[in-house]
C-alpha cells in the first residue's frame, strides 16, 4: 500500500520487502528478503545507459581503455528516428554517423552504441573525466521523444598506484644495528587501489619473511644480513585495456624489489685445507696453519666434524687416521664488536685411495698331485688393478719358510725330489704410498708406506713320484756252477722296482773282488727300457783259467734319483777244463806182476767237478781176448775214495808166463753238457806175468861202438821186475866200474832198459876193451 513517487522517465526502480517469523525459542529468527526492479516510462521513447557502468561496486566508473566504447538501450514502440539523433560527447556534440550503430532486439527495444575510435575520439589522459549523454531522440512518427538527457560519466584509470621506498639501498654494504625505512603508496585517480610490503630478512639473523604496513619501519639487522624488501600495488577500473564490455575489472599493478647489505666488518673464514690422499690408518693433520682468517671478532671457537655431523674435535689442527675416504668439516665461530656472531665451514676430503690385495689362487699343480722328480713350476692367478692397488707382490713359501719374497711374476719354479713331499703357499702383499699435501700446514710434509697388507692361498700339498731302488738278479749261470767253457758268460738283470731310469755310468762289476764299470770290454750292459737292462760279464782275456772259482757280483747302480743297489746280486761259478785223473795203483803200471789173477786198483780223481762212475768204461786185452766193462758191471766204485777196483779173478781171467795184460780206462767228469761238459779222459796200462829167468847177460862180448849191433850187455835174474836189484861190473883188477841199479816196478821195457851196461863207467866214460866181472845183487841174494 506504499506509495512512491519523483520519478523520472528512464529511471529503474528497485522494491525489495523483507520479512520474519516470531522468534523462535532456539536458531531464530527466520528470515526472507525478496526483491523486483522495473523500468519508468514516462513517454513514448526512452532510454537508458546500459555500459559503461560501475562493475566493481565502488561508486566510479572508471577504464583502462582509451577508446571506451558506450552503450544504451532505447525502447520505443514505433522505432528510433536515427536522423533526428543528437548527443553530447566531452563535451562535443554528435549527430548520427558511422560511430554509432543501431541494433533491434525486439519489437520495441534496441541497442546504440558509440564507438570514439571510428569518431576519433579517444582519452589518453590519466583521470581525464569523459562526461556523454543522448540530448535527443525521436521515434519514427516524431511523435514523441526523450523526456530528458540520459548520460552519464567515467574517468579514465590509464596507470597503476605510485609507490615509494625511501631512503633506497646504496650501492655497497653498509653497517646499521637498525634498519630504518619509509614505504609509500598512492593512486589519485583509482577508486580502488591496494598494495603490500614483504620483507625477506636472511644472513646471520636466520631466515625469515614478513609483511609490514606502508609507513615507517624499524628492523634489527646484524652484521652479514640481507634484508630484501618488495612492494606491490595494483589498482581496479571497471574495464579492460580490449576495449570490450567483457573485459571487465581490470587490475594496472607496480612492484618494486630491492635489498639491504648489512655488513659491519666482522668476518671470518674457515680454511680446512687441500684434499689429502693417504693410506688406511695414515696420521693426517687436519687444516692450515692457521685454520681461520677473521676481521672485527674478539673471540672465536672451532669445531670439527664428520660427514655425518659428529662432533670428533675442538682443537685447531687435529690428527686423524681414517681407514677409509672421509670428509672433515672445520666450523669456525666469531663473536664480532658488535655483539653478533658470525661463522664460516670448509670441508676437506681425505681420499684412501687403497684396496688391500684379495687371497691368490694357485693354478697348478693341484693339490694332492703326484709330480714327476725334476723341475716344475708354482703358478697363481695375478691379481690386476680392478680388485687391488698395485703393485702387488707374492711371497711363495715352501714347507714354512719363505723361499722367494716380493716377486711380481706369477710364477715360480721348483725341484723336486722322488717322494718328496712339498708344501707350498702363495701370499699376496700390498703397500699403500702417501706423501701429504703439506702446502698450508708444514704438520703434513710426511710420507712413507703402510704396514702392508697380506692374504695367504690355500695350501698346496704334492710329491715326488716314488723314489724307486735297483734291484739286481743273478740271471745265468745257476750259483756255484761248475763250467767246462772257457768263455762262459754270467748274466744278470737289473731293473728298478718302481720303475724310475738307471744310470748306467754308476754300474759296477766286482769279478773276484776288483770293481770295473761299462767301459770294461768284457763287461756289456744291454738295456731293456729306461729303468732296466741286461749285464753280461765274459772272460777279461777271452777265456778263464782252468781250475779257478769266479765270483762276479753287481756291486753298484744307482737310478736317477740317487738311490743305490737294494742287494748285491752275485754269481759264483768254477771252471774245469781237465778232465778226470786215473792212475793204477795196482799192479804197478809195465810191470811184471807177481799174481796170474791179480787186483787192478785204479784211482780215479777230478779236481773240480768230480768223476761222473756212469762214464766209466774199461777194456781189458789179453792174449785170449777183450772184455769190455761198462759201469757198474764187474766193477766197484768207491765215489768217496775214486777207487775202481777190478778183479781179474772175477772176471775168470788168468795170465800166462810171460802174458802182458792191457787196460784201457773212460772216465769223463760230471759237468753238464749245458756248460761244455763233459771232459773225458781215456786211460791205459799194461803189465805182465814175468818170465822164469836166472842169472845172465848177453851177447858176450859185446862191442859198444854205437853201430847198433851188440851196442851194450843186457842182464837178467830171476824176478826182475818184481824184485829190485843192483848189477855191480868190476875189471880185473877189482874195481868197481859201474853199478846199475834196476828197482822193482817198472814195466818191462823200463827194467830191461834199466838192467843194460853200454861200455861206460860211472862217470860216463868209455871203458878199455877188455874183461870185466859182474855180481849181481837182488833182495840180499847174490
Amino acid at each position: 500500500g506504499a506509495h512512491i513517487g519523483g520519478f523520472v522517465d528512464g529511471d529503474v526502480v528497485t522494491v525489495c520487502v523483507g520479512a520474519h517469523d516470531d522468534c523462535a525459542d532456539y536458531c531464530g529468527p527466520n528470515a526472507d528478503t525478496t526483491c523486483w526492479s522495473f523500468n519508468v516510462a514516462l513517454g513514448s521513447v526512452r532510454a537508458v545507459v546500459d555500459e559503461p557502468r560501475d562493475v566493481n561496486g565502488d561508486a566510479c566508473i572508471q577504464t583502462a581503455c582509451p577508446c571506451q566504447p558506450i552503450r544504451w538501450i532505447v525502447y520505443s514502440q514505433h522505432g528510433v528516428d536515427t536522423a533526428t539523433f543528437e548527443a553530447v560527447i566531452d563535451d562535443s556534440t554528435f549527430h548520427w554517423g558511422p560511430a554509432f550503430s543501431l541494433t533491434q532486439i525486439d519489437d520495441s527495444t534496441f541497442i546504440l552504441e558509440f564507438d570514439p575510435s571510428v569518431a576519433g575520439t579517444c582519452w589518453t589522459e590519466n583521470g581525464y573525466t569523459v562526461d556523454y549523454a543522448i540530448t535527443y531522440l525521436a521515434d519514427t512518427l516524431s511523435t514523441d521523444s526523450l523526456s530528458a538527457d540520459v548520460g552519464r560519466s567515467f574517468t579514465m584509470l590509464l596507470a597503476p598506484p605510485e609507490i615509494s621506498l625511501s631512503p633506497l639501498p646504496p650501492d655497497s654494504a653498509f653497517c646499521e644495528s637498525t634498519l630504518t625505512f619509509t614505504t609509500s603508496m598512492d593512486d589519485t585517480v583509482a577508486c580502488t587501489y591496494d598494495g603490500t610490503v614483504s620483507v625477506h630478512l636472511f644472513g646471520t639473523s636466520g631466515d625469515s619473511t614478513f609483511t609490514l604496513p606502508f609507513g615507517d619501519a624499524s628492523i634489527p639487522v646484524l652484521s652479514g644480513d640481507t634484508i630484501c624488501v618488495s612492494i606491490s600495488a595494483y589498482n581496479t577500473a571497471d574495464y579492460g585495456t580490449t576495449c570490450t564490455f567483457t573485459d571487465t575489472l581490470y587490475n594496472w599493478a607496480t612492484y618494486l624489489d630491492t635489498c639491504y647489505v648489512i655488513q659491519c666488518e666482522c668476518n671470518i673464514a674457515a680454511f680446512a685445507g687441500p684434499d689429502q690422499y693417504s693410506c688406511p690408518g695414515a696420521p693426517v693433520v687436519l687444516g692450515c696453519d692457521p685454520v681461520y682468517s677473521a676481521v672485527g671478532i674478539t673471540e672465536y671457537w672451532i669445531d670439527w666434524y664428520d660427514a655425518e655431523g659428529n662432533l670428533i674435535s675442538t682443537e685447531e689442527n687435529p690428527t686423524v687416521s681414517p681407514e677409509t675416504t672421509t670428509t672433515y668439516i672445520v666450523g669456525v665461530y666469531g663473536v664480532c664488536v658488535a655483539g653478533d656472531t658470525v661463522w664460516a665451514y670448509d670441508t676437506v676430503t681425505v681420499y684412501i685411495d687403497f684396496q688391500p690385495t684379495p687371497a691368490p689362487t694357485i693354478v697348478a699343480p693341484d693339490s694332492g698331485t703326484e709330480l714327476a722328480a725334476g723341475d716344475h713350476t708354482l703358478i697363481w692367478n695375478s691379481i690386476d688393478s680392478t680388485t687391488a692397488t698395485q703393485p702387488v707382490y707374492y711371497q711363495v713359501i715352501l714347507n714354512g719358510s719363505i723361499v722367494a719374497d716380493s716377486l711380481t711374476d706369477t710364477t715360480f719354479d721348483f725341484s723336486i725330489s722322488c717322494e718328496e713331499t712339498l708344501t707350498f703357499m702363495v701370499v699376496a702383499f700390498n703397500s699403500c704410498y702417501y706423501e701429504l699435501n703439506d702446502s698450508c700446514n708444514p704438520a703434513d710434509s710426511v710420507s712413507g708406506y703402510t704396514s702392508a697388507t697380506y692374504e695367504t692361498s690355500a695350501v698346496v700339498i704334492v710329491w715326488g713320484e716314488p723314489c724307486g731302488r735297483p734291484v739286481a738278479e743273478a740271471v745265468y749261470p745257476p750259483n756255484h756252477t761248475i763250467t767246462s767253457c772257457e768263455d762262459q758268460t754270467l748274466r744278470f738283470l737289473v731293473y728298478d722296482s718302481q720303475g724310475v731310469p738307471l744310470v748306467v755310468e754308476s754300474l759296477r762289476v766286482a769279478l773276484n773282488g776288483t770293481e770295473y764299470d761299462t767301459s770294461a770290454e768284457f763287461v756289456a750292459y744291454t738295456p731293456i727300457s729306461e729303468d732296466s737292462g741286461t749285464v753280461e760279464v765274459s772272460p777279461p782275456g777271452g777265456n778263464w783259467d782252468d781250475n779257478d772259482t769266479i765270483t762276479v757280483a753287481i756291486t753298484q747302480l744307482y737310478n736317477e734319483f740317487g738311490r743305490p743297489l737294494d742287494t748285491v746280486a752275485s754269481i759264483t761259478i768254477y771252471t774245469d777244463f781237465t778232465p778226470p785223473q786215473a792212475t793204477m795203483l795196482a799192479p804197478t803200471p809195465d810191470s811184471a806182476v807177481g799174481e796170474r789173477s791179480p787186483m787192478v786198483d785204479i784211482n780215479i780223481t777230478d779236481n773240480v767237478a768230480g768223476v761222473a762212475p756212469e762214464s766209466l768204461v774199461v777194456v781189458i786185452t789179453t792174449a785170449t781176448g777183450t772184455d769190455t766193462l761198462h759201469y757198474p758191471d764187474r766193477m766197484a766204485w768207491n765215489d768217496a775214495t775214486g777207487g775202481l777196483l777190478i778183479d781179474f779173478g772175477a772176471l775168470d781171467i788168468s795170465l800166462a808166463d810171460g802174458e802182458t795184460a792191457y787196460v784201457w780206462v773212460h772216465t769223463c767228469d760230471s759237468i753238464d753238457s749245458e756248460f761244455c761238459g763233459s771232459n773225458c779222459a781215456d786211460y791205459s796200462w799194461m803189465f805182465w806175468y814175468p818170465y822164469t829167468v836166472g842169472c845172465d847177460r848177453r851177447p858176450n862180448p859185446f862191442t859198444p861202438n854205437a853201430d847198433g849191433k851188440n851196442d851194450y850187455a843186457q842182464f837178467t835174474f830171476p824176478d826182475m821186475g818184481v824184485r829190485e836189484g843192483t848189477i855191480y861190473i868190476y875189471d880185473v883188477h877189482n874195481v868197481l866200474v859201474k853199478q846199475i841199479d834196476v828197482p822193482a816196478g817198472l814195466s818191462v821195457s823200463e827194467t830191461l832198459e834199466r838192467a843194460r851196461w853200454d861200455g861206460t863207467d860211472t862217470n860216463g866214460n868209455k871203458v878199455p876193451q877188455g874183461v870185466y866181472l859182474y855180481v849181481i845183487i837182488s833182495e840180499g841174494e847174490v
